[in-house]
């Protein structure tokens, strides 16, 4: 039910200590319908491009030179051939106000993109640094494996939401980390984060595990890292 989801807020002076009350801070255009009306954000309103979207999900947060940004899932409906469908774009948020208002920076890849690369969309996206630089991760999937894994774009300027891309528009691939063909599944893997301060434990990426069931959702450490040694 995307119509009736929306993104919430909690906040915490340590990961350990006691979280304040949950704060809905996201919502898109008439969604979620009421008595769920109460998000403090309507994020189609920031720009036209967004009026369509029907629900926004899988935020990925960065903070850089006191400035917060969000990439997330933009989801809306598409009518095609066989029905409707769903279209996912993603987009890039950023705040300079501490979370108090909002402005849409770009849209940072749409169903092309993906085509481009032989998938139906790019979700589950997050922001990463490292040494400086920073990237896009994002789930490609289609039909066949709903989560291939995690892929990693380099942004060409992070503060205006650029990618790098080559001649002819397509997004310049920087790294790919793939499922585990011992525990592979046709849910796949992919939502991934990453720190570059985890030194040992380098690129956080979940898995399913049909294998390992009632235990299915699991999480690994790759020991990989974005940028390798050049």
């Amino acid at each position: 039910m995307f119509t009736h989801g929306w993104i919430a807020l909690r906040t915490a002076a340590d990961p350990a200590g006691d979280w304040s009350e949950e704060v809905p801070l996201f919502g898109a255009g008439k969604n979620p319908p009421p008595p769920y009306n109460k998000t403090r954000v309507d994020v189609n309103a920031l720009d036209a491009s967004l009026k369509d979207t029907v629900v926004y999900s899988e935020p990925g947060a960065l903070v850089d030179e006191g400035r917060l940004y969000l990439s997330l899932s933009a989801v809306r409906p598409r009518l095609g051939f066989t029905g409707v469908s769903l279209s996912y774009r993603i987009i890039l948020l950023a705040s300079y106000d501490h979370g108090a208002t909002w402005r849409l920076v770009r849209t940072l890849l749409d169903p092309e993109d993906a085509g481009r690369f032989g998938y139906d969309v790019f979700d589950g996206s997050s922001l990463a640094r490292e040494n400086g630089r920073f990237f896009l991760l994002v789930v490609p999937g289609n039909k066949d494996v709903m989560h291939d894994g995690t892929v990693a774009f380099e942004f060409e300027s992070f503060a205006t939401g650029r990618l790098r891309r080559d001649a002819n528009g397509q997004p310049i691939l920087a790294a790919y980390f793939a499922p585990q063909p011992s525990i592979f599944s046709g849910s796949g893997a992919g939502q991934a984060c990453y720190d570059e301060h985890n030194s040992r434990g380098g690129l956080i990426m979940p898995q399913f595990n049909v294998k390992a069931y009632p235990e299915v959702f699991q999480i690994f450490q790759t020991g990989r890292r974005i940028i390798t040694k050049e």
